[in-house]
């Protein structure tokens, strides 16, 4: 692999121009590239566990349910001592 420089960057940019691609590049100093390539931190590790979003709307959903059922209960029980 070659070796990332500043001219790297620069380079690129020139292509870019040359090609008509609607991008730049911001061009880092070549610590800047060294720092980067010396970070060995794997970015595909989970940092949190994931959700089944739809599983929790399906519970939220059932929740939901099951709340409005109680309330039509209490409700026509109401209404049944009313009428007593």
């Amino acid at each position: 692999m070659d070796k990332i420089t500043p001219d790297t960057y620069k380079k690129m940019n020139e292509e870019f121009i040359e090609e008509g691609t609607p991008l730049r590049l911001n061009i880092p100093t070549q610590e800047e590239i060294d720092k980067w390539q010396a970070n060995k931190v794997d970015f595909h590790t989970r940092t949190v566990e994931p959700v089944d979003m739809v599983a929790e709307m399906w519970k939220e959903h059932n929740r939901v349910k099951e709340d409005q059922e109680e309330q039509e209960r209490l409700r026509l029980k109401l209404q049944s001592k009313n009428r007593l």
